[in-house]
């Protein structure tokens, strides 16, 4: 019942404090950090695609994320499609399972092997304000045209390894709408093999989100 990988990317879409100056990269990424560091909340759609040692891993969700804390994770379709997890800080994720166990709501650890995602990546591990900085740890990014996806033109952040990363990435490409400068797709490889591939769709911002949202 690995639920909780929207909860995570929830968490992890919008970059706060780093600037294009701190990266050496241009226009798009500053938009985007600037964007992010003035929104309230945000709900979203995400369709990833997770390869790893146990298989391939398909999963929609959507996900509702308030700052500085609060993030909720709907499974739509895929492993443990009807699931909702809730994570309002500190160290324990609220959980309730799909099906027969429905009425039922856990409390489990953010680290639990349960709770975290095909890639290993537990709730409240990647945090909205440490998203940009981690994103540029340890390797280096550009941004340069990207190519069309779903007939949406984007913007291409690259980054490239160079030094240990916990993830094992080599190289990761995020791609930006040049509308709205909000991720469209992000790809994440092991050398020339696609580990993760996550599209984003039907972003809103500042919805007014109430916290009745993080309640299960």
């Amino acid at each position: 019942m690995r639920i909780l990988i929207a909860v995570v990317l929830a968490a992890s879409l919008m970059p706060s404090r780093l600037s294009a100056q701190d990266t050496d990269v241009g226009p798009a990424w500053t938009a985007f950090v600037g964007i992010a560091a003035h929104f309230t909340d945000a709900r979203f759609e995400v369709a990833s695609h997770i390869v790893n040692d146990s298989g391939q891993h398909d999963n929609v969700l959507r996900i509702s994320f308030r700052k500085p804390h609060f993030a909720r994770c709907e499974v739509l379709d895929g492993n443990g499609a009807g699931g909702v997890a809730v994570w309002r800080g500190g160290p324990k994720v609220l959980v309730r399972p799909p099906g027969l166990l429905s009425r039922f709501a856990l409390a489990l650890d953010r680290n639990d092997p349960h709770v975290v995602d095909s890639r290993g990546r537990g709730c409240g591990q990647t945090t909205l304000d440490n998203f940009a900085t981690e994103f540029a740890a340890h390797g280096k990014i550009e941004e340069s045209a990207g190519p069309a996806i779903d007939g949406t033109s984007t913007e291409s952040i690259a980054w490239q390894r160079t030094s240990d990363d916990p993830s094992g990435d080599t190289k990761r490409f995020l791609y930006l709408s040049t509308r709205t400068h909000l991720p469209v797709e992000l790809k994440s490889y092991h050398g020339d093999v696609l580990v993760e591939d996550s599209h984003f769709r039907n972003i809103k911002l500042d919805t007014g989100m109430p916290f009745s949202t993080f309640e299960l």
